[in-house]
């Protein structure tokens, strides 16, 4: 007896045609044909999305001119952010763009949290103008608050001075590119608030004392009186309270530290209005309201606020999580036992060796956060140099994960009272994040902390993520020549590219606070043109590794003729985060008028953090590299040892070479009815949500061909050719900058094929003459600089001077004959303007050739 066919399987949760919709829509302004699509599939099934979609719906038809996101989670119908701005909030933002607000209202509804923008009046009051309803624990509702708001208003960026955030929101403040320019701070007053909240326990006169301090820690413009109360809180607070305050509040003090009473007005003015705001939407809103309960609320932007009760609760918003109490037990009972504590060390070198010895046994890593170097003129000078420091705060390292993790891991050293020894004052040694010994292996070199120290964090914070100038350099160089040689022979190198080079581009990227080197980015003058004049079509990868920290990530252009042209590159320690937009937006930075013009930007497989590039780059395109992306599905699909694996890969071939959304979901059906379920998990999670990226229906100009694998190739052999890593960070520059010269772009251009152009459109003299100068170009070397008219060839011997356009030269063959010489050749070749032109022949096709050309 025949069995029957096995039904297809369905993924718990997965709706597919709902689904593609939904991904269709997400982080897109909505139309009403949009919700009528999902409308019409929602309707009858799920009966909490239809009457959201229906709110959205009636809003749309009272207000047509409203901009409204309705995100989904990838590949599901669970909502994940509604965003909301009608025509009044635009109106609004428009005309108050310079002072922002970010607020934040905890469950609003279950699992849900109620962000808004608000802007500032002339009258200094404030109003609503722009709402965002999301899912909790959702860690980028910030960027996508602000960035939704800047597309509905793209004149807004430009005018934005600066973003006040809320303090219960979490979300990472570094809005890196997105708002470049403008400051980001915390609202002092609602931070009082929940500091008061925090103590309000305590017996009086003790809350009196601590918030005496707090109040001066808070309103203090001097860091000396603020290290100096820091440590009068210390005294006085319970200790579980005092950590809470040094661990959430002390590391962020610059979003909040004010620096002037016009500020502190602004921020009452801001504390007024979000106490009356969150007392208006709770009475509003009520408990439990389900999630197009509050929606409906939120819609309603004509509300006037209350006026707050003089005795008003502290609103669950302004609540930061407690540490447990369970917690601070672990964190007293680990600090008696951790052996570290009253431990004293007679010098910083031998509190160094105990250091490394001892995270060694314990596999993690510490670095500097904060020290007081010791400047006692009552100490004798030996004493100051053996000692170095009157205390210090060291941190666990946990920046070298991909994600930053805000680890209270932490050891605090400090002189002892004969002021001859350090002693370890405090060490909690408790982890908020498992301790990884692959991690540690690959981070951790002995004398971690000498590196750390190596330059002054006030320097580094100072000149981190910003160009250069050559006396910076100077400065840097100087500030290492004792500490670190490494570091000192880098900056060396610096200054002999700006000697050379003064237009050229460098950033320098540190860990804040720490002085650790996390990037660098360096782009030439010469770079610079290149992208300038060929700005189009730009090609990113991860192409070497320079040795165990640090890799090499490489941005090409394709000049006039063809080839791949380095136009930046960047030095990264591994598992640095949101670099791929760093690069991006520094290339932007040394050459803006790029900004509108890269239509598209291809990346190798390996580079998954590209949401953002497209902020940076309005009017382009991002697409990963077709080949390297079925390359790397391919050797999954091996090391998962999946069977069928012939079948499977045509499948993803097929998917790849897709003319259509409907024949991409055809072919997925197939492969979801063949492979195994870690496979297809693994296929759903990291290529199919990039679909866009690579699938040809959906990639940039698909009939043309992408050239990414041919120029990354060709420019990792000529890489190999000056780099053998492992290399060190001024070695590795030595050889980049080795690399940006003419003789390295002669190697591989295809003479015959010039000269056959050049031949069906001269005569055969001019012909021979052509092909004669063009083969003599490929040996010449030359040094080829920019000049106010033009640029100037020195071949040792003897100088030429070629023109602007590079049409020109001043040399004998070419006054005498007209036609293009070897020095126009290299020109072109360096400049990236085609090496055939049939202008440049013009008038040498009809010259007689009596004067035979010298060399």
């Amino acid at each position: 007896m025949e069995h029957p066919p096995e039904k297809k399987k369905s993924r718990p949760g997965s709706f597919p045609g709902i689904s593609l919709i939904s991904n269709d829509i997400s982080r897109k302004f909505l139309n009403r044909s949009d919700l009528a699509r999902l409308l019409r599939m929602f309707s009858g099934s799920f009966k909490d999305q239809s009457l959201i979609l229906a709110e959205l719906d009636n809003f749309f038809i009272s207000d047509p001119q409203a901009k409204i996101k309705l995100v989904f989670v990838e590949d599901s119908i669970i909502v994940k952010n509604i965003f909301i701005m009608s025509s009044a909030m635009q109106e609004l933002a428009q005309q108050f763009p310079e002072n922002l607000y970010v607020d934040l209202l905890k469950n609003v509804s279950p699992g849900f949290n109620l962000y808004s923008v608000s802007c500032e009046d002339d009258n200094s009051g404030w109003k609503v103008c722009a709402n965002c309803i999301s899912k909790t624990n959702n860690s980028d509702t910030l960027r996508f608050l602000i960035f939704s708001v800047l597309q509905s208003m793209p004149k807004m960026k430009a005018q934005i001075k600066c973003v006040t955030i809320h303090p219960a929101i979490t979300d990472p403040l570094d809005m890196g590119t997105l708002l470049p320019n403008i400051t980001m701070r915390h609202c002092i007053l609602l931070i009082v608030q929940i500091l008061e909240h925090k103590i309000f326990h305590l017996d009086f006169a003790v809350q009196a004392q601590i918030k005496t301090i707090l109040h001066i820690l808070l309103h203090t413009r001097s860091l000396k009186v603020y290290n100096r109360h820091l440590n009068d809180l210390r005294a006085i607070c319970p200790a579980e309270i005092f950590q809470y305050y040094f661990e959430t509040w002390h590391p962020s003090r610059k979003l909040w530290c004010t620096k002037d009473n016009k500020k502190l007005k602004a921020e009452k003015s801001i504390y007024t209005y979000v106490t009356s705001l969150h007392y208006t939407l709770a009475a509003e809103m009520g408990t439990s309201l389900s999630l197009n309960d509050c929606l409906r609320v939120v819609l309603n932007d004509t509300r006037e606020l209350k006026n707050v009760p003089e005795v008003v609760p502290v609103l669950d918003s302004l609540s930061v999580p407690d540490i447990p109490s369970t917690d601070s037990q672990q964190i007293c009972e680990e600090s008696e036992k951790n052996g570290l504590e009253r431990t004293e060390f007679h010098s910083w070198e031998e509190f160094q060796s105990f250091l490394d010895t001892w995270c060694e046994e314990q596999k993690t890593i510490f670095v500097i956060r904060h020290s007081v170097p010791l400047t006692d003129e009552d100490m004798s000078q030996d004493l100051i140099q053996s000692l170095k420091y009157s205390s210090v705060n060291l941190g666990c390292s946990s920046f070298t994960s991909r994600e930053k993790i805000d680890c209270p891991a932490s050891v605090t050293l400090r002189l002892g009272p004969k002021k001859d020894r350090l002693v370890v004052f405090e060490a909690n040694l408790v982890h908020n994040h498992k301790l990884s010994e692959l991690e540690f292996s690959h981070y951790f070199k002995r004398q971690q902390l000498e590196t750390s120290t190596g330059l002054p964090i006030r320097i580094t914070n100072s000149v981190s993520k910003r160009f250069l100038s050559r006396e910076e350099v100077w400065n840097l160089e100087d500030y290492s020549k004792a500490k670190d040689q490494g570091m000192c022979d880098l900056f060396k190198e610096f200054d002999s590219l700006f000697k050379n080079d003064p237009g050229a581009k460098v950033k320098l990227v540190f860990q804040e606070d720490v002085a650790v080197l996390n990037s660098i980015f360096i782009s030439t003058s010469h770079m610079g043109n290149l992208v300038q004049s060929f700005p189009r079509v730009l090609y990113m990868d991860k192409v070497v590794s320079i040795n165990e920290e640090f890799e090499l990530y490489t941005v090409l252009c394709q000049d006039a003729n063809g080839r791949g042209r380095e136009c930046a590159y960047c030095v990264a320690r591994n598992g640095t985060p949101d670099l791929i937009v760093f690069i991006v937006a520094s290339l932007v930075q040394s050459v803006p008028t790029i900004k509108f013009q890269v239509k598209c930007i291809t990346v190798g497989a390996n580079i998954t953090d590209v949401d953002s590039v497209e902020e940076v780059l309005p009017c382009s395109r991002i697409q990963i590299c077709q080949a390297q992306v079925l390359e790397t599905i391919h050797n999954k699909a091996k090391e998962l040892r999946i069977p069928k694996l012939e079948k499977i890969k045509e499948l993803i071939r097929g998917l790849a070479y897709s003319d259509s959304a409907t024949a991409y979901s055809q072919i997925l059906s197939g492969l979801e009815d063949v492979c195994p379920l870690n496979f297809l998990q693994y296929y759903l999670e990291t290529w199919h949500q990039n679909k866009g990226m690579w699938v040809k229906c959906w990639t940039f100009e698909k009939q043309r061909e992408c050239h990414f694998m041919e120029h990354m190739t060709f420019h990792i052999q000529k890489l190999n050719s000056v780099m053998a890593p492992p290399l060190t960070l001024s070695i590795c520059l030595r050889g980049l900058l080795d690399l940006q010269v003419l003789k390295t772009e002669m190697v591989g251009f295809n003479q015959d094929e010039i000269t056959t152009l050049y031949r069906s459109v001269s005569s055969p003299q001019s012909a021979c003459q052509i092909e004669e100068e063009l083969g003599l170009a490929t040996h010449g070397i030359y040094d080829i600089k920019e000049t106010a008219d033009g640029f100037s060839l020195d071949g040792g011997i003897c100088s030429f001077k070629v023109n602007r356009e590079v049409t020109s030269c001043t040399c004998s063959i070419y006054t005498s004959s007209f036609l293009p010489c070897r020095h126009l050749f290299s020109a072109r070749l360096w400049t990236g303007q085609s090496l055939f032109d049939a202008g440049l022949i013009e008038h040498g096709s009809t010259k007689s050739f009596n004067v035979k050309p010298s060399s």
